[in-house]
């Protein structure tokens, strides 16, 4: 919300000064860029959280995170109920959010 407002200053601006604004990927909404660190939960001892190539139920297993690791991730939904999330391979890919809890806000 805050950031269309943003947008909707500086187009004012821009208009009322007589230029022109040129619009990119740098004004993408905060949410898509940020990035968050979340504490895997609700895992079971001796069991991981898969982490999968495409936000969905059947998509293939890359990675895997352990119970009550901490790892990094968009701070977005990439769809309606998987996160974006990094491995512990160091791969990315995408994991249900009712297995991670956000713990803050990193950039």
């Amino acid at each position: 919300m805050i950031f269309k407002r943003l947008a909707g200053v500086m187009v004012a601006a821009a208009v009322a000064g007589g230029g022109t604004i040129a619009l990119s990927a740098a004004t993408a909404t905060a949410a898509e860029a940020a990035t968050c660190a979340y504490r895997v939960r609700n895992v079971p001892a001796g069991s991981v959280l898969a982490v999968r190539d495409i936000p969905r139920a059947y998509g293939t297993v890359v990675d895997s995170l352990l119970p009550s690791q901490i790892t990094f991730g968009k701070c977005a939904l990439q769809s309606k109920n998987f996160r974006g999330v990094v491995g512990r391979k160091g791969v990315s890919g995408y994991s249900h959010k009712r297995y991670l809890k956000k713990l803050s806000r990193l950039s």
